[in-house]
């Protein structure tokens, strides 16, 4: 939890609002979480915890500031690593903890072990199937009681990520939701993704006439036609 004898952080990243992103050059584009995301996730990573996040930005801020917790940051650019730990730096913010691992998620993340985590930021690269992947290589290293973050759920990808989730009954539970980004709690301590059978998956025993429902939703949502 964040330190209340110091100034929060947070605080200070939404009164000055630093860009570290960009298409072509990092510190052009800021694409950073809403307020109240930030500050949910600041609060909940326990003290002395391991969380991970695919993408980077704002969120990296409020994993480090949050006390003490191990934080992987996956993300491909490392201009914006650079930006990320120049501002931390000037506000006195410790990064020891913070390890950044400039390579596309889906590249690496197959192979970062099996230490348990507190907190998963589902918030990398959008493109089909890179969220799905993302998912699969971190779900069971969560633990139970531990949180599952899946930003921009406007887009297709995170559409169906939430849709996903929401059928695991006993598996995951919705905690509560920010305009485009859901928090999922992890229920159980066995395997939620390895060693599935597709029918022990509710979502793939959904009735055809939902998945149809689904499909309209998404097309209406990417303002596609019939």
């Amino acid at each position: 939890m964040i330190d209340a004898n110091r100034i929060n952080p947070v605080n200070a990243l939404l009164a000055e609002r630093p860009s570290f992103h960009g298409e072509t050059a990092a510190g052009t584009q800021s694409w950073g979480l809403a307020a109240d995301v930030l500050y949910w996730i600041q609060t909940n990573v326990p003290q002395g915890g391991c969380t991970l996040e695919t993408g980077c930005g704002y969120s990296t801020v409020a994993f480090a500031s949050a006390g003490g917790a191990r934080h992987t940051v996956l993300s491909p650019f490392a201009g914006e690593h650079t930006l990320i730990r120049q501002w931390c730096a000037g506000h006195g913010m410790d990064l020891g903890q913070v390890a950044f691992e400039a390579t596309p998620s889906q590249d690496v993340i197959y192979r970062l072990g099996t230490e348990p985590l507190d907190m998963v930021l589902i918030d990398g690269a959008h493109e089909f199937p890179i969220p799905f992947i993302d998912w699969y290589y971190t779900a069971d290293r969560i633990n139970a009681n531990g949180y599952l973050v899946v930003d921009d759920t406007q887009i297709p990808t995170g559409y169906v990520l939430r849709d996903f989730l929401l059928q695991e009954k006993g598996r995951w539970a919705l905690v509560t939701e920010f305009g485009r980004t859901s928090v999922f709690r992890k229920l159980t301590e066995k395997p939620v993704a390895r060693g599935m059978g597709w029918s022990d998956q509710p979502w793939n025993m959904m009735d055809l006439s939902m998945k149809g429902r689904l499909k309209r939703k998404l097309r209406t949502m990417m303002g596609i036609g019939e």
